[in-house]
């Protein structure tokens, strides 16, 4: 059986591997315990399972506290102006892959590549563009034997 899911471990995690404690408001946390409740409750994943669940909700944890460590220093990269994004989402197989590579091919636009999206900031001053490319591999690499 695998083990559970736990809200509480989880932020541990995001807090240890960025050195970080400040999540900012907690208006996440009813859903993050709805979410770990019921992954634990109604899903019928095995033990791989549960790993890739708790390493992205140990990420999605850790860019909120990276967020927050901006917020809290005033960071100028808050301050960007977005032009007229335009933001592809919806369910896996539904054909948003498709649609976010064509609305990408148009000379005017670019997509956000893995890497952008999964580690959209710089886990430490000292991180490079490569670093965090070189990070996302490292994430894929594993995920690549079990598909």
């Amino acid at each position: 059986m695998p083990r559970a899911l736990d809200p509480e471990k989880l932020k541990r995690k995001a807090m240890q591997r960025t050195r970080l404690k400040n999540f900012g408001d907690d208006y996440y946390q009813e859903g993050l315990e709805v979410l770990c409740e019921s992954l634990n409750r109604d899903s019928r994943v095995n033990a791989y399972g549960y790993f890739l669940a708790e390493s992205t909700l140990v990420s999605f944890l850790e860019t909120r506290l990276l967020l927050q460590r901006k917020r809290d220093r005033n960071d100028p990269v808050l301050q960007t102006r977005l032009i007229d994004p335009i933001i592809v989402s919806g369910l896996a197989r539904t054909g948003t892959t498709a649609l976010h590579r064509m609305l990408a091919s148009a000379p005017l636009h670019r997509g956000l590549e893995w890497w952008e999206l999964n580690l959209p900031m710089n886990r430490t001053v000292s991180d490079s563009r490569e670093d965090r490319i070189k990070t996302a591999e490292a994430i894929i690499r594993p995920r690549e034997l079990f598909t």
